[in-house]
């Protein structure tokens, strides 16, 4: 009786040179790593600042707006959301015809942040400078109407 030599490869018993090959290159279930966890936390964390970020924007919109935005970002509208973002995004590239305009690019931005985790921190960013830039005009705008 011939013996077959067996080698284990991850719990699974190869006779032949191809199901050894094959189980070799099968690429074993691992531990998340240190630098996994840590993408994870910081893409919840970018996920949080641009809820809080959104949040603030949606308490100002009319009432209307404000339920439509509180919808599209429910999880079961990401249907709707990525296609909304894209054409927002398109409609505010061709900002120079009428009806479109360049308000459509940022919030297709934001749109497609929820989605797409690399897009979060830089539309944070830039959520937190259009913040502050709308603070300051607000400002100079009411010195300007009270000294005059």
């Amino acid at each position: 009786m011939e013996h077959a030599r067996l080698f284990l490869y991850g719990g699974l018993r190869a006779t032949d040179p191809a199901s050894r090959a094959a189980a070799f290159c099968r690429k074993q279930p691992t531990e998340p790593d240190q630098q996994d966890m840590e993408s994870a936390a910081l893409s919840d964390q970018h996920h949080r600042r641009l809820e809080r970020r959104v949040d603030r924007i949606q308490e100002k919109l009319p009432d209307t707006l404000a339920r439509m935005l509180a919808w599209l970002r429910e999880p079961r509208a990401t249907w709707v959301r990525a296609p909304a973002g894209f054409l927002l995004i398109l409609g505010g590239l061709f900002s120079f015809l009428p009806v479109l305009g360049i308000w459509m690019l940022p919030l297709g931005l934001v749109l497609l942040a929820y989605d797409v985790p690399f897009l979060r921190p830089p539309i944070n960013r830039a959520l937190v400078r259009g913040e502050r830039r709308w603070k300051e005009w607000k400002r100079r705008r009411r010195a300007a109407s009270s000294s005059s």
